[in-house]
């Protein structure tokens, strides 16, 4: 007989992703303007809690692309979907399954991390994945990703949320209001009808992960 309890659990979770400077962080901040739940990127507070202690600046980029890191933030991303209603309706700025496209990027081992991915994709299944496609980016000093790290980025990150099976949906290039209304048509959500909770999600109490967005966090 067919177990169901193998069956993950179908969350209301939905995930924007996709190469840094793609847009999905300015549309989480759309969504919270909306009054939906939001849950703001993770690597934001790790560059925070790096600028406040004893890492000089020019060392965060190179803390960033370590495995160590990597690790951490895969650890911090999982924990924080353990913490969250399944039934709540969560925007999500970066899922769990971000974590390996940045393995292969930076060339870490990738067994590790697939074991917990495995795990916690038998428990979980997302709502919905956005990818945004690519914008144009602007060089400030503080973007360091090339076009091609960009591109292998946007592609990887594809596969590994194709490869767990989850519902992904293209963002085209479009105004910041064109993309809202794009994504409530595809989740039958009537634009600015909001659950009046503007209240983030994170792995800590103390976040304030869309207000603190701290450029070198673009890494992710």
């Amino acid at each position: 007989m067919f177990n169901t309890q193998t069956l993950p659990i179908q969350t209301n979770w939905v995930v924007f992703t996709g190469a840094p400077c793609a847009g999905k962080t300015t549309m989480i901040h759309e969504f919270a303007s909306q009054n939906y739940k939001t849950a703001g990127e993770i690597v934001r507070l790790y560059v925070d809690e790096l600028l406040t202690g004893d890492t000089p600046p020019e060392d965060i980029e190179k803390d960033l692309r370590s495995e160590a890191t990597h690790q951490t933030i895969l650890k911090r991303r999982i924990l924080r979907e353990q913490q969250t209603d399944p039934m709540d309706l969560v925007f999500f700025d970066r899922g769990a399954l971000d974590s390996p496209a940045y393995y292969v990027l930076n060339n870490h081992k990738l067994d590790e991390a697939l074991k917990s991915i495995d795990q916690h994709s038998r428990k979980y299944k997302y709502k919905c994945v956005f990818i945004f496609d690519i914008l144009p980016i602007e060089k400030d000093g503080v973007r360091h990703e090339s076009e091609e790290e960009r591109k292998q980025l946007d592609k990887s990150l594809f596969n590994f949320y194709y490869r767990y099976g989850c519902t992904l949906i293209r963002v085209p290039v479009l105004s910041i209001e064109d993309r809202y209304k794009f994504i409530c048509q595809h989740l039958e959500l009537r634009p600015g009808s909001g659950e009046g909770n503007t209240s983030t999600i994170s792995a800590h109490s103390s976040d304030q992960l869309i207000n603190n967005s701290s450029g070198l966090s673009r890494h992710f």
